[in-house]
């Protein structure tokens, strides 16, 4: 006897929605434009207390700029990468010295968070 009365409830439901559906109608298609989040702010300041903000692309070009220009080491095997304004240097040196350098050098960075020296030794 309940199967009984759950299919005719299920039968009444159906009946409900679409008559529900019909009376309602379904405004008209709006195309879906997907809107990326903006990459999040980081607490920058360039001369005078200004806040800028820099991106990856740029801020790794800096400290590339920055490295290739220091006479302290030989940045021939040192590679950048920028996630999120924290800088990744990895590749060897030739001291504990020169590897320490790299790190202070590229924190000179405008806009950098972290420095994270993978450099090794060689």
């Amino acid at each position: 006897m309940m199967e009984k009365e759950l299919t005719e409830l299920n039968q009444q439901t159906e009946e409900t929605s679409v008559g529900f559906k019909e009376e309602h109608a379904q405004p008209p298609a709006v195309e879906r434009i997907e809107i990326l989040p903006p990459e999040p702010p980081r607490p920058e300041e360039g001369p005078g207390g200004i806040s800028h903000y820099r991106s990856d692309p740029e801020l790794e070009k800096e400290v590339r700029e920055l490295l290739a220009s220091s006479k302290e080491i030989n940045a021939e095997n040192i590679e950048v990468f920028v996630q999120t304004g924290n800088v990744t240097l990895r590749g060897t040196v030739n001291s504990s010295e020169e590897r320490d350098a790299a790190g202070r050098i590229a924190a000179r960075g405008l806009g950098v968070g972290e420095i994270f020296n993978e450099l090794v030794v060689e």
